[in-house]
């Protein structure tokens, strides 16, 4: 008998109420700090300025996703994670009264953007576990 036929072997995810949901959804607002500032980092390899910044902050925000939903075995876990990370991500792209702007409209920030939109929504919302259902 093996840990996944045994009931009481079995380990149960943890529970996705509103507490944990608030914490991950820091935790997006925090990479959507560091990512607002990040994301304009360019290096230039050959004259070809290759976004760093972008590939690492969109990468990271994915993976971070992907292993929430998998941890919790939840899309609401990625979810909520994702959240936090749009809502800073649009805020910053707002002009503040004092006309600054942290995310500015450039073809790197519009790709970051509208990027990590479909690419965060897209790996919040695949399945815990993908294949056949038992």
């Amino acid at each position: 008998m093996t840990a996944v036929d045994d009931p009481a072997l079995a380990v149960e995810p943890p529970h996705v109420g509103i507490g944990t949901a608030l914490v991950l959804a820091v935790g997006g607002v925090v990479l959507g700090l560091f990512g607002g500032f990040l994301q304009a980092w360019t290096v230039t390899v050959g004259g070809i300025a290759v976004p760093v910044g972008l590939i690492l902050v969109l990468a990271t925000l994915v993976a971070v996703v992907r292993a929430l939903v998998h941890a919790f075995s939840t899309r609401r876990a990625g979810v909520a994670f994702f959240a936090g990370w749009v809502i800073v991500s649009v805020v910053l792209a707002v002009p503040t009264p004092g006309g600054d702007i942290v995310i500015a409209l450039n073809t790197l920030a519009l790709v970051y953007l509208f990027g990590g939109v479909i690419i965060g929504s897209m790996a919040a919302n695949l399945p815990a576990r993908l294949g056949t259902r038992p």
